[in-house]
Protein backbone atom coordinates (compact mmCIF):
# COMPACT_ATOMS: atom_id res chain seq x y z
CA UNK A 1 0.00 0.00 0.00
CA UNK A 2 1.03 3.77 -1.00
CA UNK A 3 0.75 6.42 0.59
CA UNK A 4 -1.65 8.09 -1.62
CA UNK A 5 -3.66 4.32 -1.28
CA UNK A 6 -3.81 5.27 1.91
CA UNK A 7 -5.57 8.67 1.66
CA UNK A 8 -7.89 7.62 -0.30
CA UNK A 9 -8.87 4.39 1.57
CA UNK A 10 -8.79 6.52 4.56
CA UNK A 11 -10.96 8.86 3.04
CA UNK A 12 -14.08 6.55 1.73
CA UNK A 13 -13.38 3.98 4.43
CA UNK A 14 -16.40 5.63 6.71
CA UNK A 15 -19.14 5.85 3.26
CA UNK A 16 -18.13 2.07 3.36
CA UNK A 17 -19.44 1.77 7.70
CA UNK A 18 -21.75 4.49 6.88
CA UNK A 19 -23.19 2.56 3.97
CA UNK A 20 -23.37 -0.74 6.21
CA UNK A 21 -24.97 0.54 9.04
CA UNK A 22 -27.80 2.52 7.40
CA UNK A 23 -29.06 0.06 5.19
CA UNK A 24 -31.16 -2.62 8.03
CA UNK A 25 -32.26 1.05 9.36
CA UNK A 26 -33.99 1.87 6.08
CA UNK A 27 -34.64 -1.82 4.86
CA UNK A 28 -36.50 -2.49 8.29
CA UNK A 29 -37.90 1.17 8.99
CA UNK A 30 -39.57 1.76 5.12
CA UNK A 31 -42.71 0.42 3.63
CA UNK A 32 -41.76 -1.75 0.51
CA UNK A 33 -43.69 0.91 -1.54
CA UNK A 34 -40.88 2.74 -0.47
CA UNK A 35 -37.71 0.48 0.44
CA UNK A 36 -36.46 -0.04 -2.92
CA UNK A 37 -35.93 3.56 -3.94
CA UNK A 38 -34.27 4.16 -0.95
CA UNK A 39 -32.03 1.73 -1.22
CA UNK A 40 -30.78 2.23 -4.71
CA UNK A 41 -30.51 6.06 -4.60
CA UNK A 42 -30.69 7.78 -1.76
CA UNK A 43 -28.98 5.17 -0.25
CA UNK A 44 -26.12 5.41 -1.65
CA UNK A 45 -26.32 9.35 -1.86
CA UNK A 46 -26.89 9.98 1.64
CA UNK A 47 -24.31 7.50 2.85
CA UNK A 48 -21.86 9.48 0.59
CA UNK A 49 -22.43 12.53 1.49
CA UNK A 50 -22.29 12.18 5.27
CA UNK A 51 -19.52 9.60 4.85
CA UNK A 52 -17.24 12.51 2.96
CA UNK A 53 -18.52 15.11 5.16
CA UNK A 54 -16.64 12.88 7.87
CA UNK A 55 -13.54 12.36 6.32
CA UNK A 56 -13.63 15.94 4.99
CA UNK A 57 -14.07 18.27 8.31
CA UNK A 58 -11.37 15.43 9.92
CA UNK A 59 -14.02 13.97 12.80
CA UNK A 60 -11.34 11.19 13.53
CA UNK A 61 -8.77 13.56 14.19
CA UNK A 62 -9.01 14.58 17.37
CA UNK A 63 -9.25 10.44 18.18
CA UNK A 64 -5.87 9.55 15.81
CA UNK A 65 -3.62 12.51 16.86
CA UNK A 66 -3.88 11.72 20.53
CA UNK A 67 -3.45 8.32 19.68
CA UNK A 68 -0.32 8.80 17.85
CA UNK A 69 1.03 11.61 20.32
CA UNK A 70 0.48 9.16 23.31
CA UNK A 71 1.83 6.15 21.80
CA UNK A 72 3.84 5.61 18.41
CA UNK A 73 4.73 9.67 18.31
CA UNK A 74 6.14 8.66 21.68
CA UNK A 75 7.98 6.33 21.50
CA UNK A 76 9.80 7.68 18.48
CA UNK A 77 9.95 10.83 19.95
CA UNK A 78 11.94 9.00 23.22
CA UNK A 79 14.01 6.70 21.32
CA UNK A 80 15.39 9.27 18.58
CA UNK A 81 16.09 11.49 21.42
CA UNK A 82 18.65 8.79 22.61
CA UNK A 83 20.34 8.68 19.35
CA UNK A 84 21.61 12.34 19.75
CA UNK A 85 25.33 12.54 19.41
CA UNK A 86 27.07 13.16 22.95
CA UNK A 87 29.59 15.38 22.11
CA UNK A 88 26.72 17.95 22.03
CA UNK A 89 26.47 17.80 25.78
CA UNK A 90 22.74 18.02 26.44
CA UNK A 91 21.77 18.89 29.68
CA UNK A 92 19.14 16.87 31.29
CA UNK A 93 17.02 19.97 31.38
CA UNK A 94 17.40 20.45 27.03
CA UNK A 95 16.38 17.07 27.08
CA UNK A 96 13.38 17.62 28.28
CA UNK A 97 12.46 20.60 26.92
CA UNK A 98 14.12 18.94 23.16
CA UNK A 99 11.10 16.31 24.17
CA UNK A 100 8.21 18.32 25.04
CA UNK A 101 8.77 21.78 23.31
CA UNK A 102 7.52 22.47 19.15
CA UNK A 103 11.04 21.41 18.32
CA UNK A 104 10.47 17.78 18.70
CA UNK A 105 8.61 18.10 15.60
CA UNK A 106 11.11 19.04 13.72
CA UNK A 107 13.34 16.02 15.33
CA UNK A 108 10.75 13.72 14.93
CA UNK A 109 11.12 14.72 11.03
CA UNK A 110 14.30 12.96 10.91
CA UNK A 111 13.11 9.58 11.40
CA UNK A 112 11.19 10.39 8.25
CA UNK A 113 14.15 11.55 6.22
CA UNK A 114 16.49 8.58 7.76
CA UNK A 115 13.47 6.35 5.99
CA UNK A 116 13.38 7.89 2.85
CA UNK A 117 17.18 8.13 2.22
CA UNK A 118 17.52 4.00 2.76
CA UNK A 119 15.58 1.32 0.27
CA UNK A 120 15.50 -1.35 2.97
CA UNK A 121 13.49 1.10 5.21
CA UNK A 122 11.25 2.73 2.46
CA UNK A 123 10.29 -0.75 1.46
CA UNK A 124 8.63 -1.03 4.99
CA UNK A 125 6.67 1.19 5.00
CA UNK A 126 3.54 -0.23 3.16
CA UNK A 127 3.43 -2.25 5.75
CA UNK A 128 2.80 1.20 8.21
CA UNK A 129 0.53 2.54 5.83
CA UNK A 130 -1.32 -1.27 5.57
CA UNK A 131 -1.82 -0.91 9.45
CA UNK A 132 -2.42 2.71 9.41
CA UNK A 133 -5.69 1.71 7.51
CA UNK A 134 -6.93 -0.75 10.19
CA UNK A 135 -5.88 1.47 12.76
CA UNK A 136 -7.93 4.46 11.64
CA UNK A 137 -10.61 1.99 10.38
CA UNK A 138 -11.18 0.61 13.98
CA UNK A 139 -11.24 4.43 15.38
CA UNK A 140 -13.73 5.16 12.64
CA UNK A 141 -15.76 1.93 13.85
CA UNK A 142 -15.98 3.39 17.68
CA UNK A 143 -16.62 6.77 16.75
CA UNK A 144 -19.71 5.73 14.02
CA UNK A 145 -21.73 2.72 15.24
CA UNK A 146 -22.55 4.13 18.77
CA UNK A 147 -24.68 6.73 16.72
CA UNK A 148 -26.13 4.37 14.68
CA UNK A 149 -27.19 2.23 17.74
CA UNK A 150 -28.88 5.54 19.15
CA UNK A 151 -30.93 5.67 15.70
CA UNK A 152 -31.77 2.52 15.87
CA UNK A 153 -33.02 2.59 19.17
CA UNK A 154 -35.33 5.98 18.08
CA UNK A 155 -36.62 3.78 15.14
CA UNK A 156 -38.10 1.55 17.69
CA UNK A 157 -39.55 4.06 20.41
CA UNK A 158 -40.96 5.78 17.39
CA UNK A 159 -42.77 2.21 16.22
CA UNK A 160 -40.82 1.47 12.66
CA UNK A 161 -39.70 -2.00 13.88
CA UNK A 162 -39.30 -4.22 16.56
CA UNK A 163 -35.99 -5.62 15.13
CA UNK A 164 -34.24 -2.13 15.34
CA UNK A 165 -33.06 -3.15 19.03
CA UNK A 166 -31.30 -6.12 17.98
CA UNK A 167 -29.46 -3.98 14.94
CA UNK A 168 -28.55 -1.05 18.08
CA UNK A 169 -27.46 -4.07 19.96
CA UNK A 170 -25.17 -5.36 16.98
CA UNK A 171 -23.65 -1.79 16.86
CA UNK A 172 -22.81 -1.03 19.65
CA UNK A 173 -21.18 -4.69 20.35
CA UNK A 174 -19.12 -3.65 17.32
CA UNK A 175 -18.05 -0.41 18.10
CA UNK A 176 -17.16 -1.84 21.81
CA UNK A 177 -14.97 -4.31 19.95
CA UNK A 178 -13.32 -2.49 17.72
CA UNK A 179 -12.26 0.43 20.85
CA UNK A 180 -11.14 -2.43 23.30
CA UNK A 181 -9.86 -4.72 21.19
CA UNK A 182 -8.99 -3.47 17.56
CA UNK A 183 -7.59 -0.24 18.42
CA UNK A 184 -4.92 -1.80 20.82
CA UNK A 185 -4.64 -4.35 18.34
CA UNK A 186 -3.41 -1.86 15.54
CA UNK A 187 -1.58 0.12 17.79
CA UNK A 188 0.60 -2.38 19.38
CA UNK A 189 1.02 -3.60 15.66
CA UNK A 190 2.19 0.14 15.07
CA UNK A 191 4.24 0.44 18.30
CA UNK A 192 6.06 -2.78 16.61
CA UNK A 193 6.85 -1.91 13.20
CA UNK A 194 7.94 1.77 14.61
CA UNK A 195 10.53 -0.15 16.75
CA UNK A 196 11.74 -1.93 13.91
CA UNK A 197 12.07 0.91 11.82
CA UNK A 198 14.20 2.69 14.66
CA UNK A 199 16.23 -0.36 15.01
CA UNK A 200 17.50 -0.35 11.33
CA UNK A 201 17.90 2.79 11.67
CA UNK A 202 20.34 2.86 14.45
CA UNK A 203 21.88 0.23 12.90
CA UNK A 204 22.12 1.85 9.26
CA UNK A 205 21.40 5.29 9.53
CA UNK A 206 23.32 6.19 12.67
CA UNK A 207 25.43 9.01 11.46
CA UNK A 208 23.00 10.60 9.14
CA UNK A 209 20.69 10.63 12.27
CA UNK A 210 23.59 12.17 14.58
CA UNK A 211 24.83 14.54 11.59
CA UNK A 212 21.22 15.91 11.15
CA UNK A 213 20.45 15.94 15.18
CA UNK A 214 23.68 18.34 15.03
CA UNK A 215 22.26 20.72 12.92
CA UNK A 216 18.77 20.87 14.31
CA UNK A 217 20.05 21.21 17.95
CA UNK A 218 22.81 23.42 17.10
CA UNK A 219 20.02 25.77 15.42
CA UNK A 220 18.02 25.51 18.61
CA UNK A 221 20.40 26.91 21.04
CA UNK A 222 21.42 29.61 18.60
CA UNK A 223 18.22 30.45 18.90
CA UNK A 224 17.28 29.93 22.05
Amino acid sequence: MTLETLGKWRFFGPYIIWSAASTPLIYFSLPDTMRESFLHWLLPVGAGLVGLLYSAFHVRDFLWKEEKKQWVGKQIRQEFLKMIPRDLNVTPEERARLENEEIHKELGGVFWEAIDGYPELVAQKQFFYKNGFLYTCAIDITLILPFFAALYYAAFVFGLGIIHPFFATVCLLVAWLACSFGIPKYRRRHLKLSSEQLDLIRLRRRDFVEERFREIVTEWRNRG
